[in-house]
């Protein structure tokens, strides 16, 4: 279970599809130019967010725990 919410897979998924939207998109010519390269730097700034969010912290993880 830990594999299919792994970063590595998640990041991979999603670079896949990415890749088949952009291809469908330029195959069919929906964008003009200077849009569909807006749309791929878009793309490449929300995967790289993704990828930042998803990176684990270097921090050590130290909570309380409350005895009630």
């Amino acid at each position: 279970m830990k594999f299919i919410t792994s970063r590595a897979l998640v990041l991979g998924i999603q670079a896949v599809v990415s890749a088949v939207l952009a291809f469908f998109v330029v195959k069919i010519g929906i964008l003009p130019t200077k849009y569909l390269m807006a749309a791929f730097a878009v793309l490449v700034v929300l995967w790289l967010f993704m990828f930042l969010l998803t990176m684990p912290s270097k921090k050590k993880k130290s909570c309380k725990t409350f005895n009630w």
